[in-house]
């Protein structure tokens, strides 16, 4: 145990019962100095700590009040001038090091603030556990440097192998009663676009190594009801934008995978309750308060880039039945794809209207409107019998045409 000299301040400071100081008995850590940077008062060193091995112990311990009605009032209060040019430095430094296996936990800096149970109202201003500060006194200047309130490092040596559950930073409600808010962030700073409206161009300033960006938000006021897990706007309140060729959503990925499936996205949606119906995924574009030159529920493009090709299956967009092998007779009404209208009264429709249409979009054109897979069922027969009706179909400069439907084969 390393030496340390009591120093007598009146009643206010004085070494704890059973304290060996080291100097007072032979033997044990007698006469142990402080680590040589210490100027001012320690105790041992990095290499030789002063040390207990008693449960529920602290090397210092104090308890204060201060019943003061006005002012601030704290505990310690340090301040640390850094005036050579070059040099880096703390105020405080606390280090904690894991020194056997089998720690059940340690933490750098642990610090709470706590409402007593006979304070019956509380706080009436700012509360935290923790409060970090950055300051520059005023001044015409141009500020240089990485500056941030709050800096989070990981300092992780080479070889080790971290959990699952590692993160920069976590939360978590240990009380009975949970916080409701990960952030609180003022209509100043570092908050762009409009306050708390859930349109697009709210969002919080961000860099990404090195790259200015935004992590876009909403109010929970401009949420859809239905949300579960996340989602912003509603029907009657929506995010909006007026700016031209924007998305509210981007994501460009690349797999270089030589085997296996890649998506860029994959759901799974379950429907576990009987009576209902559901979608894995529901888009559904509206046209508002405008003739707008195109729109499309959905719109989905498998592009073959120059010098690529593709020795399976290719499709702009692909829809499947599934059942998995059981013995059962399936009931309803079962389609790999429905085609829907759902065009209110009194709607007059343009010659161009069709379930279906097909487009060559370029200078190479398909020739085929249909392709059957060699093990299919649906081409059966090959003797068409009596005519029996006919399906409307629409060529765009040559007007309507009809494909004949026959009451059988043979």
């Amino acid at each position: 145990m390393a030496a340390i000299n009591e120093i007598a301040l009146g009643e206010h400071l004085r070494s704890p019962v059973g304290y060996d100081s080291g100097a007072s008995i032979a033997g044990k850590d007698a006469g142990r100095l402080p680590d040589s940077s210490v100027i001012f008062q320690g105790a041992g060193s990095a290499a030789d700590p002063a040390t207990t091995s008693v449960a529920d112990k602290k090397f210092l311990g104090y308890y204060t009040e201060s019943s003061a009605t006005s002012g601030d009032s704290r505990f310690i209060y340090a301040q640390h001038f850094l005036s050579g040019a070059g040099a880096t430095g703390d105020c405080a430094r606390f280090f904690t090091k894991v020194n056997a296996t089998g720690v059940a936990g340690g933490f750098g800096l642990h610090a709470t603030m706590q409402i007593q149970d006979d304070a019956t109202t509380g706080i009436t201003g700012l509360a935290c556990g923790a409060r970090a500060t950055l300051a520059a006194e005023a001044d015409t200047r141009s500020l240089g440097g990485t500056l941030a309130a709050l800096q989070v490092d990981s300092d992780i040596g080479a070889n080790n192998t971290l959990p699952g559950t590692n993160s920069f930073i976590r939360v978590a409600d240990n009380g009975a009663v949970d916080v409701d808010n990960l952030f609180d962030i003022p209509a100043t700073g570092c908050l762009t676009g409009a306050k708390a409206t859930g349109i697009t161009d709210n969002g919080l300033s961000v860099r990404l190594g090195g790259v200015a960006g935004e992590i876009p938000f909403h109010s929970l006021a401009n949420q859809d009801a239905g949300v579960v897990i996340q989602g912003t706007g509603t029907s009657g309140t929506r995010a909006s934008t007026a700016s031209a060729d924007k998305a509210f959503f981007k994501y460009y990925t690349q797999s270089t995978a030589t085997s296996g499936d890649s998506r860029g996205i994959y759901w799974q949606h379950w429907l576990g309750g009987n009576g209902a119906t559901g979608d894995c995924a529901r888009f559904f574009a509206k046209v508002n308060s405008a003739t707008v030159a195109g729109g499309f529920g959905n719109h989905s493009t498998l592009q073959i880039q120059t010098g690529s090709g593709i020795t399976g299956l290719g499709a702009g967009s692909r829809a499947t039945l599934a059942a998995q092998s059981e013995s059962r007779t399936l009931s309803g009404t079962l389609t790999a794809l429905q085609v829907d209208s759902d065009l209110g009264a009194s709607n007059s429709l343009p010659a161009q209207t069709s379930f279906i249409r097909v487009a060559d979009n370029n200078s190479v054109k398909i020739v085929n409107l249909f392709s059957f897979a060699a093990s299919g069922s649906v081409v059966t027969g090959t003797t068409a019998a009596t005519a029996a009706g006919a399906i409307t179909v629409y060529i765009e400069g040559t007007g309507t045409r009809y494909i004949q439907l026959y009451s059988g084969v043979s």
